[in-house]
């Protein structure tokens, strides 16, 4: 009996340490295995043309197998299909041909692309899809810019490393600068205008909704909704602001302020505001948002929001006041 356990242990050994030499020498391939692993239970996401070592190591079971690399890539440092070079059956049947991309959903980009992106992850300032396109004086859309079946569609503005053709910032087809000249491939500039979601009162006083529900969910009411906390937005505070301002690199003075503070400066913003008694809203913690220094709204809408009306729109004065709110006058 317990030679049979032994020849059984070096049996095991022997295979182990040929599995983790395979894994080693980068020669693990789709034909070993599948000496054990059969095409209905390998994922669909597994590229067959792809050697299996690339993304799994053999070693972690409850992650799958998946080696440390790929874990480092896609967990940790949040990498995605779209710039993956061995992540392709995320979106594709299979790799297709020089004149055929396979699309899943029959080639449906628009249900393909809304398996991950939804109304909180896109933006505020995504397009309208699935509609006809009609040209007019006012939208030509260029031969460059795809349509499927006459309609826009996701990649009517969006194009990815597999595909041909360039592509800039946020996967937007040619060349990028910003969002209005983008647009501009189809809108004509003389009759595109950007909407202000800042104008929210128009020139009898009268409260102009439509601006509010470019950020909120649902129209506020002004009489009983008291702060931040009272309203329901689109989605995270700083990324609709974001949207359109896309403000590059940290701000203000080259220091991300958009973090929790430490307790001496949270004992000196409850301090400031006490003085001044006007709302300034935070984050969870006290944690900076864009608004907690610019007034989203019109000066003259909101009651007690801001000391002033100032071209930045900020709370206070900008400068010096709005940085004693955190910071030591020295």
């Amino acid at each position: 009996m317990k030679k049979l356990i032994m020849i059984y242990l070096i049996f095991f050994s022997t295979v182990c340490f040929g599995f983790e030499k395979d894994i080693t020498d980068n020669r693990l391939s789709i034909n070993n295995c599948v000496s054990c692993h059969s095409d209905t239970i390998i994922s669909n996401f597994c590229d067959k043309n792809v050697k299996c070592v690339n993304c799994h190591s053999g070693k972690i079971k409850k992650l799958g197998f998946l080696g440390v690399d790929y874990i480092n890539s896609f967990i940790l440092e949040k990498k995605d299909p779209h710039n993956s070079k061995y992540l392709c059956l995320v979106c594709h049947e299979d790799r297709g041909s020089e004149n055929s991309i396979n699309l899943k959903f029959d080639g449906n980009d628009v249900a393909l692309c809304e398996q991950c992106h939804n109304e909180a992850t896109v933006g505020i300032e995504a397009h309208s899809v699935n509609f006809t396109y009609k040209p007019s004086d006012e939208v030509k859309i260029p031969d460059n810019f795809p349509l499927k079946d006459g309609k826009v569609t996701c990649m009517t503005c969006h194009v990815f490393d597999c595909l041909e053709g360039n592509h800039s910032e946020k996967y937007l087809r040619g060349e990028y600068i910003r969002r209005e000249k983008f647009c501009y491939n189809c809108h004509n500039a003389t009759h595109f205008k950007k909407y202000n979601p800042h104008k929210q009162v128009d020139e009898n006083g009268n409260l102009i909704v439509e601006s509010c529900v470019i950020c909120h969910k649902k129209q506020p009411d002004i009489s009983k909704d008291r702060g931040i906390e009272t309203v329901v937005l689109k989605g995270d505070i700083n990324e609709l602001c974001n949207g359109c301002h896309q403000i590059k690199g940290v701000h203000p003075t080259g220091i991300n302020h958009l973090r929790v503070p430490n307790e001496d400066i949270k004992k000196r913003i409850k301090r400031f505001l006490r003085k001044e008694k006007i709302y300034v809203p935070f984050g969870e913690n006290f944690k900076i948002l864009c608004v907690t220094c610019h007034l989203p709204h019109q000066y003259e809408m909101l009651k007690n929001q801001a000391t002033g009306k100032y071209a930045k729109r900020t709370r206070f004065s900008s400068g010096y006041e709005l940085c004693i709110m955190c910071h030591l006058k020295d």
